[in-house]
């Protein structure tokens, strides 16, 4: 048995006499051995300057630019988002191709009236909180012109149709709708009473 020195981690060890053809007694141990077969480099963290090494297949990938995840994040804080402003004209509206039109479901159509269009003030009570949008003939189409900006307390009293809400005589007009196979008579039938 002769001792040497380990050449990643430096520590002594002792080996058998290497033979011509296995060349052993170069590590110490396993992982010293792994650690050896992968190329790495050093490099100095964009963020904190703290030198660290790593594997040369990521920095082929783009990467190797910070020390941790931890500095990464610390480096974008206050930098805007790559999409912030950005509008994507090619893909918006009809354009897309999971565009509905007017078989937009509840949601997205109130979302769709979220983003374009601003809620002010109720257009009966005139407060300025707790807005939501008012369907004024009970389509629901994607038309801003169809759809009012009420407070939560004007909304209900008008879908409740209670006798205590002061919106007894609504302006909600069915009999000149004609159906059609996304209104059929039943259709109007149901909106005609929870109106």
């Amino acid at each position: 048995m002769i001792n040497k020195s380990c050449k990643i981690c430096g520590k002594t060890f002792q080996t058998r006499k290497p033979s011509k053809k296995k060349k052993s007694g170069i590590f110490c141990s396993i992982g010293c051995s792994a650690y050896s077969q992968r190329k790495r480099t050093k490099r100095k963290c964009l963020f904190c300057k703290k030198e660290f090494e790593i594997p040369e297949a990521w920095i082929r990938k783009g990467g190797g630019k910070f020390c941790s995840k931890k500095c990464k994040n610390n480096s974008q804080k206050g930098k805007p988002s790559w999409n912030k402003g950005k509008r994507h004209p090619q893909i918006t509206g009809d354009k897309n191709p999971n565009w509905k039109g007017d078989n937009a479901t509840y949601e997205s159509i109130h979302q769709w009236l979220s983003r374009w269009y601003k809620k002010k003030s109720c257009e009966f009570c005139n407060n300025k909180e707790n807005l939501e949008w008012s369907c004024k003939n009970g389509l629901y189409l994607r038309k801003r012109k169809d759809y009012r900006v009420l407070c939560r307390k004007c909304h209900r009293g008008l879908d409740a149709k209670s006798p205590k809400s002061k919106f007894k005589n609504s302006r909600l007009v069915f009999d000149k709708i004609v159906p059609s196979q996304k209104y059929p008579k039943q259709r109007l039938e149901h909106m005609k009473h929870h109106v």
